[in-house]
């Protein structure tokens, strides 16, 4: 295929399916004609795994493949059909980005190659298990997602460590599940949530999780090794009841639990660049542009790689080091600019010399976005809108975004797919 100007179309590889990935994908076919860009999307789990929604598949087996949402329609959307009615030529692939090089990426199932001009990575952070599998399979994912559950509900003491989102979700559907249950959450400031986040949200959500009847511990930590992201949770093979463990706070608390369930310390992974960076021009290396402590890529507000040999790749969502809380609705914003900044590169075809974009005033990732919803089972939440400057919401408002199906079928339906069961 060959452009109007004689030049083949740009190609752009956007590493990861979901919130990140998918949506920059998406926005950018959008934006250009199939005969102005090729876009390769690659996810190793061959879906767009709908984080938000983990907290209640691994409660309720029913839900686990709302989690799921195929990526095969990804390019036909109404809204890209709608602009170009023959079928872009775009792709998705499954499979794993292992090595990142200059000009192309190297998938690790196959060895496959696929050259880029632009890349665009999206690959989000790696929570410790449950929250995150690491599995490439749906089917395999949600059969160990279904034997969580199972163990869950045979659960009678459940400690979450962590007053995160997350932490706060999981300890609400297991209560709105199982409400003999007992659930305590562990969290290390005086209210839920970040301490950068609205008083007033904090305060409502911390009020709303005692009222559904989680036994918050706040201002107190406790000591429970890790394990790695990448290492599966052994779950109990036996029906047997689950053994009582007792754990102690920094505070001098005794906690009992059967089921113990960790929401903090997700890493960020970006091993699959190091060829890239070995191989760099002078002056690049892995500590120019990948943070020590958190793996997170740096970059400039414009989403590009914060290095100027290295501006034709982008990195959004969690993976990158922009200073604001990550939240799916932050990475679905900077999916937009991302997407933005891309078609004006591509317009301009910087692609033999993207370090010489400055003259081109690209979009700049503003954090503004004043939202949050989180969710405590399918019919309590607390939500921060941005509406009159950040107004805190209940159960009701929050409940028609995305309560009722943990924005599951907003998921599948921005991906081109219709989801039949919530």
């Amino acid at each position: 295929m060959v452009g109007a100007e004689g030049l083949s179309p740009t190609r752009v590889v956007v590493i990861g399916g979901a919130y990140g990935g998918a949506f920059t994908a998406r926005a950018l076919a959008e934006k250009l004609t199939p005969d102005q860009v090729h876009i390769t999307v690659i996810e190793a789990k061959g879906h767009f795994y709908c984080i938000p929604g983990t907290p209640r598949a691994l409660v309720d087996k029913s839900f686990a493949s709302n989690i799921w949402a195929p990526l095969d329609k990804l390019f036909n959307t109404a809204r890209v059909n709608k602009k170009f009615p023959d079928a872009p030529s775009h792709q998705v692939v499954h499979g794993t980005v292992s090595e990142v090089h200059a000009k192309h990426v190297i998938v690790q199932e196959t060895g496959e190659f696929y050259p880029y001009d632009y890349l665009v990575v999206a690959t989000g952070i790696q929570f410790h298990k449950p929250l995150s599998t690491a599995f490439t399979s749906r089917d395999d994912g949600m059969a160990w997602e279904n034997k969580y559950a199972e163990q869950v509900a045979r659960a009678k003491k459940v400690l979450v460590v962590g007053g995160g989102p997350t932490g706060v979700e999981i300890a609400g559907e297991i209560k709105h599940a199982f409400s003999d249950t007992q659930v305590t959450l562990v969290h290390s400031s005086d209210q839920l949530l970040d301490d950068r986040l609205n008083a007033n949200f904090r305060q409502r959500l911390t009020e709303r999780a005692r009222q559904v009847g989680i036994q918050l511990v706040l201002g107190d930590r406790v000591a429970i090794k890790p394990t790695d992201p990448t290492d599966p949770v052994a779950l109990p093979e036996t029906d047997s009841p689950l053994p009582m463990k007792t754990f102690v706070t920094e505070q001098g608390r005794t906690l009992e639990a059967d089921w113990v369930i960790q929401t903090v310390g997700g890493k960020v992974n970006t091993s699959f660049m190091a060829p890239l960076l070995a191989n760099a021009p002078a002056g690049v290396n892995w500590d120019t542009v990948v943070e020590p402590t958190s793996n997170a890529l740096r970059v400039y507000p414009t989403l590009q790689l914060a290095h100027p040999d290295l501006t034709n790749i982008l990195a959004v969502g969690d993976v990158n080091n922009f200073p604001c809380i990550k939240t799916a609705f932050r990475t679905m914003n900077q999916s937009k600019i991302a997407a933005k900044n891309l078609a004006t590169l591509i317009l301009n075809d910087r692609r033999d010399s993207p370090q010489d974009c400055t003259a081109l005033k690209l979009a700049p990732y503003v954090d503004n976005l004043n939202a949050l919803i989180v969710t405590l089972g399918p019919k309590a939440a607390v939500g921060l809108l941005p509406i009159m400057g950040g107004r805190v919401f209940g159960d009701w408002v929050c409940r028609l975004i995305k309560s009722s199906d943990a924005i599951a079928g907003s998921a599948w339906s921005s991906v081109g797919s219709k989801l039949l069961k919530t």
